[in-house]
């Protein structure tokens, strides 16, 4: 039975479960005082509880087998739906990859009401499988050496980064209400869609249409580590980057996706403003 009273959500996404060597057991180590919610993307196979448990998490536990593939941005939508039910008490919720690891979740500072988001820093596996064996063993011998293990402070994206519980409820809501022309979007791109830098992006735009002041703030730690040694060129069936201009195609699309979001929370907007009419 789950536990309502946590303080964190840690939402875990997956498609290929293999993945989740590397990402639960950093899970197991950390203090129990979140709830862990995985979405499995992969219908075709179904993740058991008993699976995460022989990988070292024993603390409180949702998983969500999908039944049909709903890709990340869908996955990370569910899992803050889910969490609404399963975690009600939670004020901060954080994404992790199933190929990446969460190595802290400590206090957090006592922070504005208008600061949404909870920025850290990340180490960045790029060539050496040495590198992420060590990790797994112990996230502590991680040292950046500039090339193969990078620091990266700060670390902007979606995926470790603590986000507000009641600000990430909203900003899935709205998600959800525009899920089939986001997909149209990704649909049109000749590359795998950037959708964790998209949904970061799209997240300052919400929060902002609450707030004119909102804003995320930067606490000083490491917490994650994003692992980029799979230097495949291809992602489930689509170019990995652009193959030209990479820069102006990310942005672009990450554009579009903010633009179709903006829209959507000007129309609601404008529909409650006619209704105070």
């Amino acid at each position: 039975m789950l536990r309502k009273n946590k303080k964190f959500v840690v939402g875990l996404t997956t498609f290929n479960l293999e993945m989740l060597r590397i990402s639960i057991p950093a899970l197991g180590r950390l203090p129990r005082n979140f709830v862990l919610i995985i979405y499995n993307d992969n219908p075709a196979v179904r993740l058991q509880r008993r699976t995460v448990r022989k990988l070292g998490y024993r603390g409180d536990l949702k998983i969500i087998n999908g039944v049909e593939n709903v890709g990340l941005l869908g996955a990370r939508v569910e899992i803050i739906r889910h969490a609404q039910k399963f975690a009600k008490h939670a004020q901060w919720i954080v994404f992790v990859d199933d190929d990446d690891m969460l190595t802290a979740l400590g206090d957090v500072p006592d922070v504005a009401v208008d600061n949404f988001a909870i920025v850290q820093s990340a180490i960045v596996f790029n060539h050496r499988i040495l590198d992420l064996f060590c990790a797994i063993e112990n996230p502590e011998s991680c040292v950046p050496d500039g090339e193969n293990v990078v620091l990266v402070r700060p670390h902007f994206g979606f995926a470790g980064t603590l986000i507000r519980m009641d600000t990430a409820i909203g900003f899935a809501d709205a998600l959800n209400a525009i899920m089939f022309d986001l997909q149209k979007i990704s649909d049109s791109l000749n590359f795998y869609p950037p959708i964790d830098a998209a949904m970061w992006t799209m997240l300052g735009t919400y929060a902002r249409s609450l707030s004119a002041t909102a804003s995320p703030i930067f606490m000083d730690t490491q917490n994650y580590i994003s692992v980029k040694i799979d230097n495949s060129n291809t992602k489930y069936g689509l170019p990995a980057t652009p193959v030209r201009s990479p820069i102006e195609c990310y942005e672009n699309a990450i554009n579009r996706y903010n633009a179709c979001l903006s829209n959507y929370l000007q129309s609601v907007d404008a529909a409650a403003q006619h209704g105070q009419d």
